[in-house]
């Protein structure tokens, strides 16, 4: 018996976590600190994501059975000597649907299940690696090129935001309205804040002269 979760999750008979159409990647425009592209540290630029790149026959099959984790390892990459303690799960059929790069996520490790639901952690953040050239679209400093899969990384915040997130169609057909105040605590890490949290940081708002609730 399939343990059916809204928004069309599921847990089956083993216990294993079920995302389907889990929205993995985006084409587009993002932004990432220098440091990340070999370069001097402490200045953000722009790299372009084509749809010729990101959905390149070769880069969407990189992805099919890539380990999934918990956040990104500290090396940033997942081998055959890391796999065993870093993996919770696979990522299974990897695949083009309009703008955006999908694929179900499978999710075997019963603390990892537990955490996401305890933590409310939805959002996806793609481990890989790639070329980068000079230029792009609409004034990209740099465009991404031969996009090859390592892992997907369960995280609080990923780079692409709240679209690239666990299966979820209830929220994919019907999303909420996010206020200031939760897109902050969002930037900050903070999916599921205390009330605590979430009263001082109101008051911190309400201090500087920002309605949080606008």
């Amino acid at each position: 018996l399939i343990d059916l979760q809204p928004g069309g999750r599921y847990k089956t008979p083993q216990g294993y976590m079920v995302f389907p159409a889990s929205v993995l990647g985006r084409t587009g425009i993002q932004e990432y600190d220098s440091g990340e592209l070999g370069q001097d540290p402490g200045k953000i630029v722009t790299l372009d994501r084509p749809a010729s790149e990101v959905f390149k026959p070769e880069s969407i099959a990189s992805f099919e059975g890539m380990p999934v984790t918990l956040n990104h390892p500290e090396s940033l990459e997942v081998d055959a000597t890391t796999w065993r303690v870093l993996a919770i799960g696979v990522v299974k059929n990897v695949r083009r649907e309009g703008d955006l790069l999908v694929g179900d996520i499978w999710v075997y490790d019963a603390a990892a299940i537990a955490d996401i639901e305890r933590y409310g952690i939805e959002e996806l953040s793609l481990g890989y690696s790639s070329d980068v050239v000079d230029g792009g679209a609409d004034g990209a400093d740099h465009t991404q090129t031969n996009i090859e899969g390592n892992h997907v990384a369960l995280v609080p915040r990923g780079r692409c935001g709240g679209e690239c997130r666990l299966g979820d169609t209830q929220l994919r057909s019907n999303p909420v309205k996010t206020t200031l105040l939760d897109s902050l605590l969002r930037r900050l890490g903070l999916t599921k804040p205390t009330a605590d949290q979430k009263a001082k940081f109101t008051s911190t708002l309400n201090d500087m002269g920002i309605d949080p609730e606008t």
